[in-house]
């Protein structure tokens, strides 16, 4: 699901919390969050629908939920971090 909008070029949005690698924020208040990016509008982007990326919450301009669901719209390049893919052990 994602927002029924189209965003400003250079825009994505994120939702959901936490890292698909259990990678752990150990600061108590930091503002560093993980989520799924869900929709973007760019044409030659960094990231990806689906990429689980790292984000700092003081780079977010439009706090929005639908349909029960918080997103995060934030300029594509404040992503900090892509995470790699889930790797299983043979």
């Amino acid at each position: 699901m994602s927002l029924p909008v189209t965003l400003g070029v250079g825009q994505v949005s994120i939702y959901g919390a936490g890292s698909i690698q259990s990678i752990i924020n150990t600061g108590e208040n930091s503002p560093i969050r993980y989520g799924i990016v869900n929709q973007m509008n760019s044409q030659y982007g960094t990231v990806a629908i689906g990429d689980s990326v790292m984000y700092n919450v003081n780079d977010i301009v439009a706090p929005v939920f639908y349909i029960d669901t918080p997103f995060y719209v934030l300029p594509e390049d404040k992503v900090i971090a892509i995470e790699d893919a889930v790797i299983t052990p043979p």
